[in-house]
């Protein structure tokens, strides 16, 4: 369903939205701090799909600023953008990793090795509202940089698509003249 919505509305614009319902289903789960397994896999599911948009969308993006590098510097730079964009994400992921851990010892969390080990409630509680709370507000965070900072829109992706097009285009006609007066 996502290629049918991002063709219909374009990925920033499509992203923003689900990112935003992403944002509002975790927000429920946080408010309604729910004891049902089910209702609470549930919501899970849905906030969980408007995080997934946006991680699709992320891969789809990486192409759009290559294409947007190339019409403002005329040179196509594919290896630069994702390789910083593939070193920026290594880098939030081994901060993610500890961020977790330093959670779970800031709420007071008591790590067993034997197991058998007991929670207080008000630990209980700090993991679930972290578990809902933290993506809420980075999902919200992401949407507004979305929204406010990332410059290419729908409508921007296809003026660059054309761009590209006609640079091309005017490319491989110069290169078959080139190879034809080779010949000659």
């Amino acid at each position: 369903f996502s290629t049918w919505i991002t063709n219909k509305f374009g990925r920033k614009e499509s992203s923003i939205a689900a990112l935003i319902f992403g944002a509002i289903i975790y927000g429920i789960l946080f408010i309604v701090h729910t004891h049902s397994a089910g209702f609470y896999l549930v919501m899970l599911f849905f906030g969980s799909l408007g995080a997934g948009m946006f991680n699709l969308m992320v891969w789809a993006f990486i192409t759009d600023v290559i294409d947007n590098h190339e019409v403002l510097t005329g040179t196509r730079e594919d290896g630069v953008v994702y390789g910083v964009n593939s070193f920026a994400r290594k880098v939030a992921q081994a901060i993610a990793g500890g961020f977790g851990g330093f959670m779970l010892t800031f709420i007071g969390y008591k790590s067993s090795t034997t197991g058998g080990g007991t929670q207080t409630t008000a630990v209980i509680d700090s993991i679930y509202h972290l578990a809902t709370g933290i993506p809420t507000v980075c999902l919200l965070v992401a949407a507004l940089l979305l929204l406010f900072f990332y410059p290419l829109s729908k409508k921007r992706v296809h003026e660059n698509a054309a761009t590209l097009a006609k640079i091309h285009a005017a490319n491989t006609e110069e290169e078959k003249e080139e190879k034809e007066e080779a010949a000659n």
